[in-house]
């Protein structure tokens, strides 16, 4: 939780930056699997471009899978029933995302987004579902 939040509190233009360095990445693998010419400018950045917005969500879906998968593997070591586990681990963690978004509201460059909730929450309900299906399979729950 605590690197969500930090990675919240950074200003638009240090996020976008970071973001930039993951396009990056993202966008040379493709280029090497597609043979993309990376010496055509145009088409260099066009590609960037279309890829920074699913680059960023799906960093945030990532974040908050690893984040259900937390939650569910913190909540079974408490031994709390496993039938009650998911659903805590996702209203725990939708409060987050909805309280993560809000804080965004208050840095610079940044905004809240009802649709980034969303995105949040689809990745916790992945994270929540495979951990608490390899939490049954262990029998930790």
């Amino acid at each position: 939780m605590s690197f969500i939040f930090g990675m919240s509190g950074e200003n638009g233009t240090d996020s976008s930056a970071l973001s930039e360095k993951a396009v990056v990445i993202v966008a040379g693998a493709v280029a090497a699997v597609t043979d993309l010419d990376e010496d055509n400018p145009e088409l260099w950045e066009r590609l960037k471009g279309n890829m920074h917005y699913y680059v960023r969500k799906a960093a945030h879906m990532l974040e908050y899978a690893i984040l259900g998968l937390l939650l569910v593997l913190t909540l079974s070591s408490y031994g709390i029933s496993g039938v009650i586990i998911p659903w805590i681990a996702v209203f725990i963690g939708v409060i987050y995302a909805a309280s993560d978004e809000y804080h965004q509201t208050f840095v610079a460059g940044r905004a809240g987004q009802l649709m980034d909730v969303l995105i949040d929450s689809v990745g916790l309900l992945a994270g929540v579902l495979i951990a608490s299906v390899l939490v049954g399979i262990a029998g930790l729950g």
